[in-house]
């Protein structure tokens, strides 16, 4: 139960930087950050749940949020630079 909740707590973070990255308008950086998570969380899914059934499932959707959330603030952290460098530039 607690691997789903801290799951939950990851997936609101990202949720909070794709906002960001909406903001940024940067929608194919989302569309790959989600395609990536998409194809290594079916990949842990297929190991973990053939393994460890209901637990198995728990600690896939939280591995799958942890690497949502890092893949999302990666690219969250190299556009707000790009950005914050254009405006330098500019002055």
């Amino acid at each position: 139960f607690l691997t789903i909740i801290i799951g939950a707590i990851f997936y609101a973070l990202s949720t909070i930087i794709s906002n960001g990255l909406v903001i940024m308008n940067k929608n194919k950086e989302q569309l790959g950050i989600f395609i990536v998570s998409s194809l290594i969380s079916t990949l842990i899914s297929i190991i973990l749940i053939k393994t460890y059934y209901l637990n198995g499932a728990s600690v896939a959707y939280l591995m799958t949020m942890i690497i949502h959330f890092i893949l999302s603030y990666l690219v969250f952290k190299v556009n707000l630079k790009e950005g914050s460098e254009v405006n330098e530039n500019s002055n």
